[in-house]
């Protein structure tokens, strides 16, 4: 299988993790389990009431940071099996890279 297969592979499983833990805590903790969470209560506020108004956003915030961090992880992974390849590839031949240009806008003309 292709690298750049595999690093997208990857990186949709995080965005599916990421999906189905915001769909559990928000949908799930906020609405469906309200009840049976009301019944146990931290700081004085019901456990089902704090999941929708601040336990939701903190799950939240924590997944961004746990996107961002596996994210990096991810990419210095495949960047250094780029760099491996580049180097390979360098050593033998260097290849021509064509720049793409971008068409002149009507200022520019």
């Amino acid at each position: 299988m292709n690298n750049n297969n595999q690093y997208w592979q990857e990186n949709i499983r995080l965005i599916l993790i990421c999906l189905c833990i915001w769909f559990i805590v928000s949908f799930g903790f906020g609405l469906l389990l309200v009840e049976p969470l009301n019944t146990i209560r931290i700081g004085g506020y019901k456990l089902g009431f704090w999941f929708a108004q601040q336990g939701a956003i903190y799950t939240f915030v924590a997944l961004i940071f746990w996107y961002s961090a596996q994210m990096n992880r991810l990419d210095r992974k495949y960047q250094a099996l780029k760099e491996r390849s580049k180097s390979q590839t360098s050593s033998s031949e260097s290849p021509q890279v064509n720049q793409p240009t971008l068409p002149k806008t009507k200022r520019e003309s």
